[in-house]
Order: structure tokens, then sequence, then C-alpha cells
């Protein structure tokens, strides 16, 4: 377990910013504009 919150504490920022950039992706809307966004996000 230990080993665990090593890694996590350790990778925590790349961890953070990954989740930040997924959720700068528009990617919840019923804008066709943003259908290529909402694919990118699933994906």
């Amino acid at each position: 377990m230990k080993d665990l919150k090593d890694y996590i504490e350790k990778n925590k920022d790349r961890f953070l910013e990954e989740l930040f950039e997924l959720i700068r992706i528009p990617s919840i809307s019923s804008k066709e504009a943003h259908k290529d966004d909402m694919y990118t996000a699933a994906n």
C-alpha cells in the first residue's frame, strides 16, 4: 500500500494535468460544433 501511495504522490502533478486537460474539452454539448470534441473526450 505504501508503494501505491508513493507512486500517486510522485505522479500527482501529471495526474492532475491530465485530468485538467480532459475537463477542458467541451465534451457535453448539444451543439454540432462540439461533436468532434465529444469523441475526443470519449477516446
